[in-house]
């Protein structure tokens, strides 16, 4: 058994674009939208196309990202505002469905919201 084997889960992951391999750190990444049958992965300094769905990445994601409407899962960790039905990330607006719109809040929550 290698050192890789006894080690948690790696904090990056590889999607491939049509011609690249890329890979992103989940820390860096601040949403992921959904375009047909695309996804857009939205980090501070570029955007990304991939050919997977949004439910797809979505089961591999870890903890602290959330779905917050069809099109968008955020990444917790770079939300600056919530502002009734949107959330503020950086100078990006994502809005907030109804469908997610309870969970995204008790996930909120539970991030120690005084």
């Amino acid at each position: 058994m290698s050192a890789e084997d006894l080690t948690e889960k790696p904090d990056y992951f590889f999607i491939k674009t049509d011609t690249r391999i890329v890979k992103f750190f989940y820390s860096e990444v601040q949403a992921i939208e959904a375009q047909r049958e695309y996804i857009k992965i939205i980090t501070p300094t570029r955007k990304i196309l991939s050919l997977l769905s949004l439910t797809s990445i979505a089961n591999a994601l870890p903890g602290e990202f959330v779905r917050i409407h069809r099109s968008f899962i955020i990444n917790m960790r770079h939300i600056d505002e919530v502002q009734s039905n949107e959330v503020l990330i950086g100078e990006d607006l994502y809005p907030i469905s109804r469908n997610y719109r309870e969970d995204f809040f008790k996930k909120l929550g539970d991030r120690k919201l005084l």
